[in-house]
């Protein structure tokens, strides 16, 4: 097990020095998305689902000046207020849910789940999911996400656009269709 521990926090280190790049340019398809939702006119907040690990639409939201809220409050080393969260209802302000964690999340050792650019402390670890999902503790941000996306298809005059996504994770197609064959209302694009 300690073995498999170790390749667990390699793989995750591994894949944090890849994906850690910025935007090349400031007109991308990330950019376009974050114009998008700043100029439509809408009642209700758009909520965003992605499994990327980058911080890519992070960043491109915030150059086009998009407020928007990711589950974590605070700013040197924000934490996560998900399991707070009631699972059926969505605030004021743009959400941005990253089902399988992200390469600025960390996993501390009293199993509270930090945001921050650097290791919030020497024995936390990078919260990626389902990789790093080996303990209970480990498993709650990658559920909570999907229970966000349950209720989201349930909404009424829910659309899911997706852009990307293969369809490969079998835990989030079960939400989906579930989702959707349970809303009348709701529809998908691919």
């Amino acid at each position: 097990m300690i073995h498999l521990r170790k390749l667990d926090l390699a793989i995750c280190e591994q894949v944090r020095r890849i994906v850690s790049v910025p935007l090349p340019y400031d007109d991308t398809p990330y950019h376009v998305l974050a114009s998008w939702i700043q100029a439509i006119a809408r009642e209700k907040p758009v909520e965003i689902f992605t499994t990327n690990y980058d911080l890519l639409l992070e960043q491109a939201l915030e150059e086009q000046r998009v407020p928007y809220f990711d589950g974590f409050v605070g700013s040197d080393s924000a934490f996560s207020i998900l399991s707070r969260w009631p699972k059926t209802t969505c605030r004021a302000v743009d959400t941005l849910w990253k089902i399988h964690g992200s390469i600025n999340w960390w996993m501390t050792g009293k199993a509270k789940i930090r945001r921050s650019r650097d290791k919030v402390e020497a024995n936390s670890f990078l919260s990626i999911h389902p990789i790093s999902s080996t303990t209970k503790a480990g498993r709650w941000p990658y559920f909570a996400m999907l229970d966000r996306l349950g209720a989201f298809l349930r909404s009424e005059q829910c659309v899911l656009l997706t852009c990307g996504y293969s369809f490969g994770d079998e835990h989030i197609n079960a939400y989906i269709g579930q989702g959707l064959s349970g809303n009348p209302n709701a529809s998908c694009s691919r």
